[in-house]
This record gives C-alpha cells, sequence and structure tokens, in this order.
C-alpha cells in the first residue's frame, strides 16, 4: 500500500511539473527552483502546524495569517521580479485573481486543514495537486489561454495520482491456514 501511495504522489508530482512548465519557456531558473522548495518548505510546516493547534485555534485566523504572511512574500519576490505595468487590470484578469483568491485558496485550504485534522495526511494532501491544475483551467476558462499537450499530460497524471493514493487495498481472500473459531455449542 505505501508502495502505490508514494507512486501516486510522485505522479502528482510530476502532473504539477507538468502545469508549471507548460506556461514558462521550458527552461528552469534557479529562482523558480528555489522559490519551490521554499514554497514546499513553508506548506510543510504550516500543514504540520496547523495539524497540531487546530483543536486550540480558529482555522479561519490561521489560514488568514498564513496568507497574509505569505501573500507579502509574494508581493515583495514578484515586485522585484515583474513590472506592475505588466498587469492589465480588466475584468477577465481581476474575476480570475478573485477566484483563485477565494475559491481555490481560501476556502480550498480551509477545507484542506479541516480534512487534515480528521483524516489522513496523504489521502488529503494528494487533492493538493489540484491547486495548479484549477488555476490552469480557470486561465483557459477565463482569460481564453490554450489547452495543451502538456496541460492535458498534467491533468492526467494528477488524476491518476489521487486514485492511487484515495484506493483502498484490494480484500484478499482469506486462505490462511488458521482455523475458525469454534462455535459454542448449546447444551
Amino acid at each position: 500500500m505505501f508502495f502505490k501511495k508514494a507512486v501516486g504522489l510522485i505522479l502528482g508530482f510530476l502532473g504539477v511539473a507538468s502545469i508549471c512548465l507548460n506556461g514558462s519557456s521550458g527552461q528552469l531558473s534557479s529562482v523558480r527552483i528555489f522559490l519551490g522548495l521554499i514554497s514546499a518548505i513553508c506548506w510543510t510546516f504550516g500543514t504540520l502546524y496547523m495539524k497540531k493547534t487546530a483543536p486550540q485555534v480558529d482555522a479561519v485566523w490561521l489560514i488568514a495569517l498564513q496568507s497574509v504572511i505569505g501573500g507579502v512574500v509574494i508581493l515583495a519576490t514578484g515586485s522585484s521580479i515583474e513590472h506592475w505595468n505588466d498587469i492589465v487590470w480588466e475584468v477577465p484578469f481581476i474575476s480570475t485573481l478573485l477566484f483563485i483568491s477565494v475559491f481555490s485558496t481560501a476556502l480550498g485550504w480551509l477545507v484542506f486543514f479541516k480534512l487534515v485534522g480528521s483524516g489522513e495526511a496523504s489521502k488529503v494532501g494528494a487533492f493538493t495537486f489540484l491547486i495548479p491544475l484549477i488555476a490552469t483551467m480557470t486561465s483557459v476558462l477565463f482569460l481564453s489561454e490554450t489547452v495543451t499537450f502538456q496541460l492535458m499530460v498534467g491533468l492526467v497524471l494528477i488524476i491518476t495520482s489521487i486514485v492511487l493514493v484515495n484506493s483502498k487495498a484490494k480484500k484478499r481472500s482469506d486462505n490462511r491456514c488458521i482455523p475458525p473459531l469454534p462455535k459454542e455449542q448449546e447444551a
């Protein structure tokens, strides 16, 4: 069962990588890799902290705090790399930004942390692979971005990952050499 989950998680990472590379020039920069690693580390610590403190602290407050801290870091990093005048502040962009901010991020994390608090983290964690997929599909719908082969590969890998991680092991027939327990005899 562990092997199947491990393969599923690896496929999920590959699916996310396929989707992320879909929008780039195909070249990986050290800044992207560094930011991705920092993101994964922060996500891990945030999830562990949330699981530990969930009974004592309101989940909405913790998600808001994590979002503000993450938003400040992303804003600072993005502002140092990109130019503000490159943003076209029109209805499709603003509606996509609001949708991703509210549904994919805030509500998504709230549901995620509630499930982590009550379930197996690896099974719940596999669904986080859907975040970049949902963001990309939203961009396809609202910003008329094209669906590419690489995007479809990512979609298939992510769905396969979720199925593998969340599928239950098949029950084996009990052909062991252990005799059944004797039934009580009626007197």
